[in-house]
């Protein structure tokens, strides 16, 4: 399996299907038990190629230099918030924990695209109909999504200045024992914000974030920010793989698989009769969520 899946593992040998071969499953309700693992459809040798196919081109998109560092500093990112929200107080060292895996992921968001940038250029020529599309896809990124500016706005002050201290704290559900009415905190969640003077006081804030800095509240939420700037990146990561001729066609096949279990994830599952018995692999594909419903030429 791809080693940059944020996705669990599935175990090697969830409940056999029907029949000996390929088959199309879904994971209902993220469990692996006979109510969880659900059988669509077997599926034919050669389609199985076409998906796998389209999973390994599009893991190779995501293994490439820069892409590779920004997505393992993304997983770094929300461990640390989830990390940090499991504290029973944000005490100094904790309050740590989230800002420095920010300062990690700054320098590697430019040097992501840059090396896209760079890959594209480099293949097609400087002024080429891809690298104009590449540009306009960046654009694109850029004036859609907030926390895509937000995130480019950071990382270049983050080459000039230090970051400022952020605002944090943990949030709860409560939810009341009916028996005993005791109250208990569930489903903690850390809010990480960052002020807005900040952004506004730098002699070289982009003149957009300017304008629309005043309207926006006096903390900016950097979770909501480093996801939606995760978004418009990988808009431009299909705007690469699109480059492709046979990507239009590896997209209808995943789409057309997703269509079948939706709202649940696509699994792979083959069995067979091994030396020491039956034998079942699970080929998964919930991380390359980012290219469903992409439209290509």
């Amino acid at each position: 399996m791809d080693k940059d899946a944020d996705v669990p593992m599935p175990p090697s040998t969830p409940i056999l299907p029907p029949e000996y071969g390929w088959w199309l499953a879904r994971e209902a309700q993220g469990r692996f038990t006979s109510t969880g693992l659900v059988y669509v459809r077997p599926i034919a040798a050669v389609e199985v190629d076409e998906l796998v196919e389209a999973r390994r081109y599009f893991h190779d998109l995501l293994a490439r230099p820069g892409v590779e560092s920004l997505l393992a500093r993304r997983r770094s990112w929300t461990a640390a918030l989830g990390n940090a929200a499991q504290t029973p107080y944000l005490g100094p060292l904790n309050e740590q924990i989230v800002p420095q895996a920010l300062e990690a992921l700054l320098p590697v968001w430019r040097m992501a695209l840059d090396f896209l940038k760079g890959a594209v250029t480099t293949q097609f020529g400087r002024t080429s109909a891809q690298a104009h599309a590449y540009r306009a896809a960046t654009h694109r990124a850029y004036d859609t999504y907030f926390g895509y500016r937000l995130v480019e706005a950071l990382r270049n002050a983050h080459l000039h200045h230090s970051i400022p201290a952020l605002r944090q704290r943990v949030t709860y559900d409560v939810v009341i024992c009916d028996r005993c009415a005791e109250e208990h905190r569930v489903n903690p969640e850390l809010v990480v914000e960052l002020p807005r003077e900040y952004l506004l006081s730098l002699d070289k804030c982009p003149a957009v974030l300017k304008r629309e800095l005043p309207s926006r509240p006096e903390y900016l939420d950097l979770r909501c920010a480093v996801t939606e700037a995760m978004h418009g990146f990988f808009e431009v990561l299909s705007a690469v793989a699109s480059f492709d001729q046979a990507t239009a066609a590896r997209v209808r096949a995943l789409n057309a698989m997703w269509a079948q279990v939706a709202p649940d994830q696509p699994l792979l599952v083959h069995s067979w009769e091994g030396e020491r018995g039956s034998r079942v692999a699970v080929e998964t594909f919930a991380d390359l969520d980012w290219v469903r419903c992409r439209t290509t030429r």
